[in-house]
């Protein structure tokens, strides 16, 4: 018997660790503006909400439109390029990820992916990770013309899925996958072990707290 009838699932940080990667392209594009390199802490405090205003944070760059602003615009082209090609360098599942969406199913909960990244991007790492066939939908930064922490996303997938907001459950890392969840109605799940720490998280007051992804079993089913 499962606690939730819907799991939805934040991708980078929380599913997959990503960092590195990230890390990789960002710097990419900071060298062709000149830029020192940036380290992988300073790229996670940019992270989690899209590319465009994670490339507009790493330049310096005014993050309101910021494919309005044309440096930006064109690191974003160079970033796209550059991760596509190597976002699966050293990205990873981790630990009990495999494991754990297995037991969430069999334990009759429909997973779902809720991220800021592009859909398409979402889905290609997941297939090729093998991992894509335990979601029943993915949804990213463009499948809604708003993103996390804006609750649209949460919202929609509960409407499509067919579940009652107490009957669901965020799963994410970001302080954006816990106000989006939190604006929904829908219990919210912080894990410590992705991009953001307990400090950065409190305030977003979480109702639950894991520090493995294994640790879902208990929580949810």
């Amino acid at each position: 018997m499962t606690r939730f009838d819907l799991c939805m699932f934040d991708l980078d940080g929380t599913l997959l660790d990503t960092r590195d990667d990230l890390a990789a392209s960002i710097n990419v594009v900071r060298a062709k503006f000149d830029l020192p390199p940036a380290t992988v802490a300073e790229v996670l405090r940019w992270v989690g909400d899209g590319a465009p205003v994670l490339v507009a944070r790493a330049l310096g760059n005014p993050e309101e439109d910021p494919l309005g602003n044309e440096r930006t615009a064109a690191g974003h082209a160079l970033f796209r390029e550059h991760y596509t090609e190597h976002m699966l360098d050293q990205a990873r599942p981790y630990p009990g990820v495999p494991e754990t969406l297995v037991t969430l199913r069999e334990a009759g909960s429909t997973l779902v992916v809720a991220s800021n990244k592009p859909v398409a991007m979402c889905r290609d790492m997941l297939d090729r990770l093998d991992l894509g066939h335990h979601f029943a939908e993915v949804s990213g930064g463009d499948s809604l013309p708003v993103r996390k922490p804006d609750p649209a996303p949460i919202l929609a997938l509960l409407e499509t899925h067919g579940v009652p907001r107490e009957r669901a459950v965020m799963i994410g890392d970001g302080t954006q996958d816990i106000q989006a969840g939190r604006a929904a109605g829908v219990t919210t799940v912080a894990a410590l072990y992705g991009f953001r720490n307990r400090e950065e998280l409190t305030p977003e007051k979480p109702d639950h707290w894991i520090e493995s992804f294994s640790e879902l079993i208990d929580l949810i089913s």
